[in-house]
């Protein structure tokens, strides 16, 4: 099972864990940036998070954004199969 690195929280603002990164400043970078495109989505887009449909756009958003759904991610995960398709 995989540890939050960060949240966004309206009322506190960004929340990160160091302890669940490894001192790796890439990943803290990257998920610094995940949870600033939560917190500017709602500002700007003023999210309701308990609409599914929202909170989906703004993960989508934020994965993409932060580099989670990079090419080189995708590898280190082993969730491309080249073999399969």
């Amino acid at each position: 099972t995989q540890e939050a690195r960060g949240a966004y929280d309206r009322s506190r603002g960004v929340i990160l864990c160091q302890q669940h990164m490894l001192n790796s400043s890439q990943l803290i970078e990257a998920t610094m940036i995940h949870e600033l495109v939560h917190a500017y989505d709602d500002c700007r887009a003023h999210v309701q998070w308990d609409d599914l449909k929202h909170h989906a756009c703004t993960e989508i958003r934020a994965a993409n954004l932060s580099g989670d759904c990079s090419f080189s991610q995708e590898l280190q995960r082993g969730n491309l199969n080249l073999r399969a398709q």
